[in-house]
């Protein structure tokens, strides 16, 4: 015999679960992981950056967004490790979280996505004026999140060197795992808890 508490406590369960699924039509944060790395740079007469301003430029980015919102601008990134700038003076400007952003424009339709990343001394949209920045724009597949091209080539400017564009950019999709709404963890947790103290008063 099914008890009706059970039956509720597992329709508790089931919701949960399909809230924070993807593909459900719900709006879903997904957290994505890319690696990025750049090389070959030049600037606009084609000669390469004077030693010791960054020959190559790598790092990984981590940020979340919202597959429901088409466009999402200056997403402050969860994580930022790498994609240090190194001017000709040897000053390197490090691009943590403080600095660096995301802007994200999706297309629900055709399932693609473009992702601009850069600092935000001046803006993510464009390198502003003789800062210190950098930016890299690429495409994905918003069915799996991966790659599946680079946009624009990673591109970089200091205070003291011209702006220096790279010969190569590769970008590969690290992870990408959907993030719980709060109030799916809730019912969760609230499912997990009840079904806890009914086995106990059972017992």
């Amino acid at each position: 015999m099914i008890r009706p508490g059970t039956v509720v406590l597992s329709a508790l369960l089931i919701g949960a679960v399909l809230a924070a699924a993807p593909g459900t039509g719900r709006a879903m944060l997904i957290q994505t992981t890319y690696s990025i790395s750049a090389g070959n740079f030049e600037d606009s007469n084609g000669d390469p950056p004077t030693p010791p301003a960054s020959a190559t430029v790598a790092g990984v980015y981590t940020f979340t967004f919202d597959t429901e919102q088409a466009v999402q601008s200056e997403i402050v990134p969860d994580a930022v490790t790498g994609l240090d700038i190194t001017a000709s003076t040897g000053v390197t400007t490090d691009y943590d979280t403080a600095n660096s952003g995301v802007d994200v424009n999706l297309n629900t339709y055709l399932g693609t996505g473009r992702i601009t990343i850069g600092g935000t001394q001046g803006t993510v949209a464009w390198m502003f004026g003789l800062t210190n920045d950098f930016r890299v724009i690429f495409d994905i597949d918003l069915s799996d999140y991966s790659v599946t091209s680079v946009f624009e080539n990673l591109s970089y400017v200091t205070t003291d060197d011209p702006h220096y564009t790279s010969g190569y950019t590769d970008v590969s999709l690290v992870s990408a795992a959907a993030v719980p709404e709060p109030t799916s963890l809730l019912l969760l947790g609230s499912g997990l808890a009840g079904m806890l103290l009914r086995r106990r008063s059972a017992a």
